[in-house]
């Protein structure tokens, strides 16, 4: 299965996001889905290429950090970075 942002694939992670994620026992779609469906996280503010997306889980706030990055052959793609459950307003 084939994950996407903004018509881009998301393809890589970090190690320290995989750990996250798998501590969080968190998939890509569940990744896909922040993206999609979650808000500009408030008060952070990112380089260009970095989008950092939240969305409400619970009674907690899901954060998924993603950047884009090229590929050795010049295909864009993004990758994961960090994943994150914290409390707090969204």
């Amino acid at each position: 299965m084939d994950y996407e942002y903004q018509g881009l694939p998301i393809k890589g992670i970090t190690e320290k996001a995989y750990r996250e994620m798998a501590q969080l026992c968190l998939s890509l779609l569940d990744v896909e889905k922040t993206l999609q469906e979650g808000v500009d996280c408030p008060g952070v503010k990112r380089r260009k290429a970095i989008v950092e997306r939240c969305i409400r889980k619970d009674r907690k706030v899901l954060k998924v950090v993603v950047e884009k990055m090229v590929s050795w052959r010049g295909y864009p793609y993004w990758r994961v970075r960090h994943v994150g459950l914290a409390g707090g307003k969204l």
